[in-house]
């Protein structure tokens, strides 16, 4: 698992495709915060493969959380996803909750 700030995660997109412009707010690496959200970190992890009970997880996170959290990359072939949170106190009982196995 890996916890980055928003600059380091800019600058890890960055390395992946240089094409990217993370300081630009209508870069595409920023759609998932549509609606205003801004999210200040961000948590690398496998897949939790949310689909299956999209419902509950959505649910106990608009319970759960203070903030906002949204995923923001996933790739089966890497077997990572990137979620991001605006508030960072909402990692850990996020990280207990969905993605240790």
């Amino acid at each position: 698992m890996t916890v980055l700030t928003r600059p380091e995660f800019i600058d890890y997109f960055r390395n992946l495709d240089h094409r990217i412009d993370g300081t630009d707010p209508l870069c595409p690496l920023w759609i998932p915060e549509e609606g205003h959200i801004t999210c200040h970190w961000f948590v690398r992890v496998s897949p939790l493969g949310i689909h299956k009970f999209k419902w509950k997880y959505y649910d106990w996170c608009n319970r759960a959380l203070q903030g906002k959290v949204r995923c923001f990359s996933s790739s089966s072939e890497e077997q990572e996803e990137w979620w991001g949170f605006t508030h960072e106190q909402d990692i850990t009982a996020w990280i207990l909750k969905w993605a240790y196995d």
